[in-house]
């Protein structure tokens, strides 16, 4: 187990970081969900552009946090399984919400935007079973994302219960939002890597989190029901893991 952490700390620290085309590419993302997020946050009954640029900042870290939460996640996922994420933008999506937001006055947010793609590590996939990896280790880097995000969300919500218009209301929201858009089977969106390879999988874990958000959306007393549709996704997701490990 030791040597297992320490072989992760090492790959962490050198594959790890973002490199700068992924900087900017996440700090643009922030910016975008921040705008959709606010739109309608410029003054109570007329316009206040202080006020709005205050609102904006906010849904900006917030944004920059939760997508940094689906990133990371993904991140240590892939090193573990000894392969290396690269991220980037989905611009078609980042004009199709942004252009939401504004026709619609930030009534449906739409908070999906970035790529996610596997490259090997060919040094550390010597002595896999497969020492190429394939479309099972792309799919649950792609669901370490989306699990991330939703385990957060909710955990938050079952915990602390908070005020949709709060600071943490409106970050468990965020973070719901991009769990649910990431899982849909639309290119470049992580969803696909899961709806190509399994269907019924897709099926469960779509149905997890569908469920989940319905709960914390309908019967907000509730948070032990949205829990456990997470916990049914984890569980999923614990015997992908073991599948991968055991066949790649």
């Amino acid at each position: 187990m030791k040597t297992s952490f320490r072989n992760l700390a090492d790959k962490l620290k050198r594959y790890g970081p973002f490199s700068w085309h992924e900087w900017r590419g996440i700090l643009l993302v922030a910016f975008v969900f921040g705008f959709i997020l606010s739109f309608d946050d410029w003054g109570e009954g007329a316009f206040d552009a202080l006020i709005g640029v205050q609102n904006l900042l906010l849904a900006f870290v917030l944004a920059l946090a939760t997508v940094l939460i689906h990133h990371v996640a993904q991140r240590v996922i892939a090193l573990r399984l000894d392969v290396r994420v690269k991220h980037d933008v989905s611009v078609p999506w980042l004009i199709v919400g942004a252009a939401v937001a504004v026709i619609t006055r930030g009534a449906f947010p739409i908070i999906a935007g970035t790529s996610t793609e596997i490259e090997d590590l060919r040094l550390h996939r010597l002595g896999h079973f497969r020492y190429k990896s394939g479309t099972i280790v792309a799919m649950v880097v792609a669901l370490a994302g989306t699990l991330a995000n939703a385990g957060i969300g909710l955990l938050l919500w079952a915990l602390l219960h908070p005020d949709p218009e709060t600071v943490v209301g409106l970050f468990i929201q965020l973070n719901l939002l991009m769990a649910l858009y990431s899982i849909l089977p639309i290119p470049p969106l992580d969803g696909v890597q899961v709806f190509y390879v399994n269907r019924t999988f897709y099926a469960v874990v779509l149905g997890g989190l569908l469920g989940a958000i319905g709960s914390y959306l309908f019967f907000p007393a509730w948070g032990w029901l949205s829990i456990a549709f997470v916990a049914l996704v984890a569980l999923c997701f614990g015997l992908l893991w073991h599948h991968v490990f055991e066949k790649n």
